[in-house]
Order: C-alpha cells, then structure tokens, then sequence
C-alpha cells in the first residue's frame, strides 16, 4: 500500500494510472487553486494492487469550501439552510451555529485527511472488501498524526457492510445528509414521468442532446459559467467554484462521463458530469442557466439523460441531494449518505469535541432518517 501527495514536481512520476489518478496528476500540473479556487488540500492517492482511493489533506481549514472542511459543510452550511428556515424554531438555532463555525475551527476540527474525495460533492465509491482498512489506518496516522480521518461518500443502501467493517476499525459512523439512489438492477422498468422524459429527449425545441465530446475551450468556459449559474449563485459560497480548468481536467478523465445539450450552433447550454465507478455511478457536477426561459425542462432532460447511462451500464447511481420527489417519481429510492472519522489517535482535548459534535449530528439526522 501506497500513499502518494501530488504535487507539480511528483504529478508526472505516481507510476501508477487509473481511477482519480489522471484526474488528481493533471490538476496538479495547473495548480488545484487554479481548478477550485475556494478549496484548499493537498491530493493523495490510496495506491494498491487493485484500488486508486483518492483523498484530500486539508491545509488552511480547506478554505471557504464545504469539499475540505468538516465545519463549512456541517455547521456553516446547516446555519444557512436554517436561516432560511420558515418556521421560528429552526431560524432561532441559526445564530448558535454561526457562532460555533469559528470556534469549532479554533479546535482544529477541519484539520483532516478525507478519505474517497475526488473533489465533487457526491463521491462514487467502489468495493472496499479486499481492502486493508486497518493498513490504510496505519498508514495515514502515520504520515499525518494530528488529522482526524473522514471516510465520505458511503450510502447505508450502498455500502453497508463497509459502514459496519468501518465501525469495527474503530471509525464512527454518523448519518451525513439524505441522497436519492436509482437502481436500474433487473427486474428495473423505467417509470412512467422517465419514459416520459427519455421520450421527450429527441423534441426538444432548439436543443440536442450529446454523451461524451470531443470538447472546446469555449465548451469549457460555458461549463464554468453554467455551474456558477447551477450552484454557487443559488446556494452560496460555501459550493465549489469550478472553473474552465477544473472541468478541462474532467474531459481528459476515463471515469467522468458528460452529458449534456447543445443549440444546433454547438454552443453549450447545460451540462452533467457523472463519475462511472466499478461498482456505481455519482453525480459529479451540473450546470445550466435556471433563468433561461428553457429552464423548465432542461433540469428533467439532463436528469434523463444521465438516468439512461445508469440504465445502460446497469449501475446503481447516487444522484445526491435535493429534488426528492422529482426523483423519486422517476424511480429513485431514498437513502442516508453517511460520514465515517477516525479520531482514536486524535488526544483527549481533540476527541472530546470531535464525539460531542458527531453525537449531535447523529441525534440530528434521527427525525431525517424516520422521514425517508
């Protein structure tokens, strides 16, 4: 088992190809400021004679981004969502959470190792059953002592004997946020609304549907746009903000499928990238103009054209959060995205935080996972 940092001087000399790997060496090579300017890590691979299992070392906090920080994403970013709560009761526990993001910060809570990070919101994840988690453990303890390890993008549908193999190593395993699964396994039928859409695919006014490139820097620009447009201008900073060299990157990359629609100039107007894993598919980024007067069906078309991949590959896919009942009339099925943290190596004055806030999320997620 190997565990190598990229770097621009080590990018080009991993000796070892596939999975993230050609992602991870290319965004080396520009800078990762350069393709996601809010998030701040180093990239790592996982290396051995069968896996490639990327994670990120967060430096600085991980930077203003929920991809490399525990507190962006559990604290700053349940503030927000609060905030915009309708009922008092949510909106009064807003101002405690602003308040707890420094201080938890202050406590070195975002001073991780994020195990299976591929630096999308939804990460694929493959089989881990001949792997040596207690190995890996070791390893990266070893190399980074002062770092609690985080295993992200495990679904209790997905991978629950690794969720429990996990907890056996010593991790806790806490619920992290409600994601939908589309399983077109046999005997799978397509539902009536996604018969609809994939009917629909072919008469769409003035658009076309594609799988795949070859793409332009144009296309890529466009990409950056139509994600910001997508993502960060509806739902804040805390998103990460790609841009054209990080989605350059993707299209060079075997594992990131893009879907998408065109004009009949060829010039882009909405995208998805999907990250086809051995054993799953996740939805990586997306990204297309909501106040295009197109809008209204341009979210169902790429939704279908991604759920059409999964049909063909035969794969379950992890279509991440949001949009549930559009989802789930088209086949997908409710699951829980759970975090796994090694923190027995942490000393007591890190544990102690580290148990209360994890225990509170577990009580947390309680009424969430009743209503799935």
């Amino acid at each position: 088992m190997i565990l190598t940092e990229f770097g621009p001087e080590t990018a080009s000399e991993t000796g070892c190809e596939g999975g993230p790997t050609d992602l991870f060496a290319s965004l080396a090579r520009e800078g990762l400021q350069a393709a996601v300017p809010n998030v701040s890590a180093l990239m790592g691979m996982v290396t051995t004679d069968v896996h490639r299992i990327p994670f990120l070392v967060s430096t600085h906090g991980g930077g203003p981004c929920y991809l490399a920080s525990f507190t962006r994403t559990y604290i700053d970013g349940a503030a927000q969502l609060l905030a915009r709560s309708d009922r008092l009761s949510l909106k009064a526990l807003a101002p405690g959470l602003f308040l707890a993001g420094p201080l938890l910060r202050a406590l070195a809570m975002d001073d991780l190792v994020i195990v299976n990070a591929n630096l999308f919101p939804t990460c694929a994840a493959d089989d881990w059953a001949d792997l040596d988690v207690t190995a890996m453990i070791e390893a990266m303890t070893r190399r980074y002592p002062a770092h609690a390890i985080w295993v992200r993008g495990l679904t209790d549908r997905l991978h629950g004997r690794l969720l429990e193999r996990l907890a056996t190593e010593g991790f806790v395993v806490t619920p992290s946020r409600p994601v939908e699964i589309f399983d077109p396994a046999p005997p799978w039928q397509a539902t009536r609304q996604l018969r609809t859409d994939f009917n629909r695919l072919g008469r769409l006014r003035g658009l076309r549907p594609f799988v795949g490139g070859p793409f332009l820097d144009a296309d890529f620009e466009a990409m950056e746009r139509l994600c910001r447009l997508a993502t960060v201008d509806p739902h804040g900073p805390l998103m990460p903000q790609y841009t054209a060299v990080f989605f350059e990157a993707c299209a060079a990359w075997p594992a990131c499928r893009t879907v998408g629609l065109r004009e009949p100039s060829g010039a882009l107007r909405a995208f998805a990238n999907l990250i086809v894993g051995r054993d799953m598919i996740a939805c990586g980024t997306i990204g297309y103009d909501a106040g295009d007067e197109q809008a209204k069906g341009v979210y169902p078309a790429l939704n279908a054209l991604a759920m059409r991949q999964a049909a063909e590959l035969c794969l379950p896919f992890n279509i991440g959060y949001g949009a549930a009942r559009f989802k789930r009339a088209r086949g997908a099925e409710a699951a829980m995205e759970m975090g796994a943290f090694y923190i027995s190596h942490l000393p007591r004055c890190r544990r102690v935080p580290w148990r209360a806030v994890l225990g509170a999320m577990e009580l947390a997620a309680g009424p969430i996972t009743r209503r799935l």
